[in-house]
């Protein structure tokens, strides 16, 4: 479980009796007597001291849960602690982000001496850090309007001509004679919230020369969830052999993303895009 902070305890409850009724055939998964995670071995990553669960409050946090306590009964709960960072090599930078990271509001309270170092961690951050980051950089945001803003901003920027896709259902059964809408998204399906809670955009807008960033592992290899890449070109193929010969020739359009750890993949869309 990567990020086991942002995991609440009782969703750890819930993991632990659906490991137990998978791995074990127990209906009452999860009762008092079973093991944690059904034996299943369990490796948790993440940072206690950064981003909790969303309603940490009402239901706790993941170690609190009464499934981590029986960890320590039933087995040896060993904890490794990474110390070396590999994200920032400036051991300034890094020892501040370390002290602002430890730093607890009733300590900054209670000490003036803590409050004044706190200070002049910020003035560090502040004058340390170029207040405008260069060309092609990642910014980091709280929240998805201002990434959308963001995104909005600097593909403005590029001066090449919009592509504009709309994502589909691929499972949505055919809708008529219409050969077109195959994996058109249902009008009942679009308040889903499997696609309301979906971390790809409902429409996607790409220029030739835009940066971009993989929202899943490739199977590849190419790129990763997280990889950064540019789009060097966006090819429209008119008449491509799409899927079996009963459906026909149809329009695709084919991405070409050259990522920055040197790979280039080509993303094929299906029928369903938009070119203005």
């Amino acid at each position: 479980i990567d990020e086991i902070s942002m995991l609440d305890g009782k969703t750890l409850e819930i993991v632990h009796r659906v490991c137990c009724a998978g791995l074990m055939g127990t209906a009452a998964a999860g009762s008092h007597g079973r093991p944690p995670f059904g034996r299943l071995q369990l490796v948790a990553c993440g940072d206690a001291l950064q981003l909790p669960a969303v309603n940490v409050l009402e239901r706790g946090w993941f170690f609190q849960a009464e499934v981590w306590r029986m960890m320590r009964r039933w087995y040896k709960l060993r904890t490794v602690e990474l110390l070396h960072c590999h994200r920032q090599d400036e051991r300034a930078f890094v020892a501040c982000l370390q002290r602002i990271r430890k730093r607890t509001k009733a300590a900054v309270d209670a000490d003036p001496r803590e409050a004044m170092r706190a200070r002049a961690d910020l003035h560090y951050l502040t004058t340390h850090c170029a207040p405008e980051p260069p060309p092609g950089s990642v910014k980091l945001c709280a929240v998805n309007i201002t990434a959308n803003q963001e995104n909005e901003r600097r593909l403005a920027e590029v001066a090449t001509p919009v592509h504009v896709f709309q994502s589909v259902d691929a499972r949505a059964p055919f809708m008529g004679n219409d050969r077109a809408s195959a994996i058109a998204l249902p009008r009942n399906q679009q308040q889903d919230p499997a696609f309301k809670h979906c971390p790809a955009a409902r429409v996607l807008v790409l220029k030739e020369g835009c940066r971009v960033v993989c929202l899943k592992n490739l199977q590849c290899g190419a790129a990763v969830n997280g990889s950064l890449g540019t789009v060097r070109k966006v090819q429209i193929v008119r008449d491509a052999p799409r899927g079996p010969a009963d459906l026909g020739r149809m329009t695709e359009v084919r991405v070409h993303v050259a990522f920055d750890s040197g790979n280039t993949y080509v993303f094929v869309t299906g029928p369903q895009w938009i070119h203005r």
